[in-house]
């Protein structure tokens, strides 16, 4: 992901405006995947960080590889992961800091009332995704969740909503379903089951199943949810996914 300035082309502004651009192969089909989902969701939720620009570069006449170029809103608030990656104990040994991690499990975190407001705010992006774009996210997580604050101006621990972004692993969901349920993405074929970072992968893609919908981002936004109050990771295995189940 780059920052990058953008001119207007208009003789009338001379506006600039910083925006976000993901640069990524255009041979791939999880490109075209990603670009299709994009035009799908569209701009129409706050919740959620749409597309305002694409294009292609490159391909042609010894300059490389054909490029697909994607532009969006920049977060100037950073990311929820950002935010949080302070209070993260990962890398602590929980054997040795047990009682340390019990002080700090309901201090360490954002306060009750911005977890709140950032749990509905995601909570409202995922049902825009599901109900209306009918499309599955399949990596929530806090580095995908970018921040604003009350003003737009991103007041440090006061934070009134979060936009959902990264749309590389989304797909779309089949029949405007997989909401209930854990199965019926991607119209029906078979999908990867290793998507999502583990830490938020729920159990049936932990468990490998390749036909799975929008509940996976469901167990992810808890996930999160969790992780927002408490400042540490809920569910940590170890090095595997059946470490990550038990």
């Amino acid at each position: 992901m780059f920052k990058c300035l953008v001119k207007s082309s208009s003789s009338s502004s001379r506006k600039e405006r910083v925006q976000a651009m993901k640069v990524v192969p255009a041979s791939r089909r999880s490109s075209r995947r990603e670009l299709e989902v994009l035009r799908a969701v569209g701009r129409e939720d706050e919740n959620v960080a749409g597309m305002n620009h694409f294009f292609y570069l490159g391909g042609g006449g010894g300059d490389g590889e054909k490029m697909l170029h994607l532009l969006s809103d920049y977060a100037s608030c950073g990311t929820l992961f950002a935010e949080l990656q302070h209070k993260d104990k990962g890398d602590l040994k929980l054997e040795k800091n047990r009682e340390e991690e019990k002080k700090m499990f309901w201090t360490s975190g954002l306060s009750r009332m911005t977890c709140r407001r950032l749990t509905t705010s995601l909570l409202k992006g995922l049902d825009y995704l599901h109900r209306s774009a009918l499309i599955c996210h399949r990596d929530i997580k806090p580095s995908n969740l970018l921040l604003s604050g009350s003003n737009g101006d991103g007041d440090i621990g006061d934070w009134n909503r979060l936009r959902i972004c990264d749309f590389g692993s989304a797909i779309f969901l089949s029949n405007g379903g997989g909401g209930g349920g854990g199965g019926g993405g991607g119209g029906g074929a078979d999908l990867s089951p290793y998507v999502c970072s583990r830490y938020y992968r729920s159990p049936e893609l932990l468990l490998g199943r390749r036909r799975h919908g929008a509940a996976v981002d469901l167990w992810a936004a808890a996930c999160v949810a969790a992780e927002m109050r408490t400042g540490a990771v809920l569910l940590r295995g170890d090095d595997s996914s059946i470490e990550q189940v038990i």
